[in-house]
């Protein structure tokens, strides 16, 4: 568990690919390319060739990514062997047999049939380093010869020649993608190299950056960690400055994330109990005019109630019920068309003593086809108890239509 989040730590996620081939008289020829890794996918955002020089180079690509370099040209001898010479001993051996391996950088690739062995002197290979840190670059990947072509067999999509050519080999391959046969290729003379573009795990490369590309995707793959074929100091050295650099970098962030954090929380805090005190402070306030104005309502109110209460009307009321009591008694052939509770006295309009009401007191006024219906449901309220008296006020019988108007009253106990 703890080497999965090391490892996703340690994750890069762009790097530039550089293939540097040494030409005489301390010159160089650049090209690379710039990868990204996205949802576990290398993206290739820029690709360059051929550039002579460091200030070229850094406008090309800048001096922040990390960068997996590989080494090529003049100084770096190469050489093809079969599997029984590597089989046999060193395989420096088999190509400088005299030499002494603390001079030398030494990086054996090996494949089915054969192997390649690339041999760098070392003050050769520490000079450029000590040229790109100069210049401000972070190499954590270092190779020589083909080496970083093994990235990028399991990937490469070949249609028709099973060719891949590069400004420095001629490298042939099986039906299976292993290669078979290495030869030397057109060297530095970049003017007459004939470009050719290569499909690689669904992105477009271009043969001078092939190498490149390789490099880069083994940086993103296997991050700072990955093993070298020879250990080289500066990159050592880099690799443990961005691995400490990340680490650094991540308890900043996290300590930052924390501090953050508790400040937020004790905003939030805060502000919830400032809100909660002044939502107090409010309701306090609220309660205390709601009091004042209640007091007033009550002293209204009992004013109302003594005054209700003077007047008698404070008293039960079965008016309702009477009504109730009525309507049920109508006949059939009989509509009640108003029904009036405590009508107004118009006997007592104009008098100048204001608008008074019959109390204890209901009217009623409707239609009715037979008379004799009409006499059945005033008898039939004379017998309700709490009726005093039950009287028609007035009755128009229209033959015509067969219907007549009524108007009676009812006084109450």
């Amino acid at each position: 568990m703890l080497n999965r989040i090391n490892d996703r730590l340690l994750m890069i996620r762009k790097c530039v690919g550089l293939e540097i081939v040494l030409l005489p008289d301390d010159k160089w020829l650049f090209s690379g390319v710039i990868l990204r890794l996205e949802k576990n996918k290398v993206h290739k955002e820029k690709e360059f060739h051929f550039l002579t020089s460091f200030e070229d180079l850094i406008r090309k690509c800048g001096t922040r990514l990390p960068v997996a370099v590989s080494v090529n040209g003049k100084g770096i001898l190469q050489k093809k062997i079969s599997g029984v010479q590597l089989a046999d001993g060193s395989p420096l051996k088999s190509v400088l047999p005299n030499a002494n391996p603390n001079d030398l950088y030494v990086s054996v690739t090996r494949f089915d049939e054969i192997a390649s062995v690339a041999v760098a002197r070392r003050e050769v290979l520490d000079k450029l380093l000590a040229d790109l840190e100069q210049h401000g670059f972070h190499v954590l990947s270092l190779s020589i010869g083909i080496e970083s072509v093994l990235n990028l067999l399991p990937f490469i999509t070949m249609e028709k020649n099973q060719v891949l050519k590069t400004p420095q080999f001629i490298l042939h391959l099986n039906d299976g993608r292993q290669i078979i046969d290495i030869e030397g290729g057109p060297a530095w003379d970049s003017g007459a190299f004939d470009k050719i573009e290569y499909n690689a795990g669904d992105q477009y490369v271009s043969s001078p950056a092939l190498l490149a590309f390789g490099a880069a995707t083994g940086l993103l793959a296997n991050g700072p960690g990955a093993p070298l074929v020879f250990s080289q100091p500066m990159v050592l050295r880099e690799r443990e400055t961005f691995t400490w650099s990340r680490y650094y970098k991540v308890s900043l962030w996290s300590f930052l994330i924390f501090l953050f954090s508790l400040l937020l929380v004790n905003f939030f805090v805060y502000d919830h109990y400032f809100s909660l005190n002044k939502e107090r402070g409010d309701n306090r306030q609220i309660s205390r005019e709601q009091e004042r104005k209640m007091q007033k309502q009550l002293v209204d109110l009992q004013s109302r109630e003594g005054f209700l209460s003077r007047l008698g009307w404070d008293q039960r009321s079965r008016l309702s019920f009477y009504a109730d009591r009525i309507a049920g008694l109508v006949p059939g052939n009989t509509i009640l068309t108003g029904l009036w509770i405590n009508p107004v006295n118009k006997s007592a309009l104009g008098e100048g003593r204001g608008i008074s009401f019959k109390k204890d007191t209901i009217q009623l006024a409707g239609t009715c086809d037979d008379p004799t219906e009409l006499n059945q449901f005033t008898n039939n309220l004379k017998n309700i108890q709490n009726f005093k008296a039950v009287s028609i006020l007035s009755y128009d019988y229209k033959k015509e239509i067969g219907s007549g108007a009524f108007f009676m009253e009812i006084i109450t106990k």
